[in-house]
């Protein structure tokens, strides 16, 4: 277990620094993965806003003593 847990640090450590050293616009392997993470991150954060605009309304809903919506 303890060797398992020294080689999935290496192995991290190793990546970060790869990936720390190329650019986003680089047109390789590594940028397309770099713009990849970036595109997935504002997406999950849009997704996160929406969901959280969305449950706050039906909260506000619920103080006001409507029913709640279903689908």
């Amino acid at each position: 277990m303890k060797l398992g847990l020294l080689f999935g640090l290496v192995v991290g450590g190793a990546l970060a620094f790869i990936l720390k050293q190329s650019d986003a616009g680089d047109p390789g392997p590594l940028g397309a993965v770099k713009r990849q993470f970036k595109e997935a991150t504002l997406a999950a954060k849009e997704e996160a806003a929406e969901k959280e605009a969305e449950l706050l309304a039906e909260y506000e809903a619920a103080k006001q003593g409507e029913p709640p919506k279903t689908p």
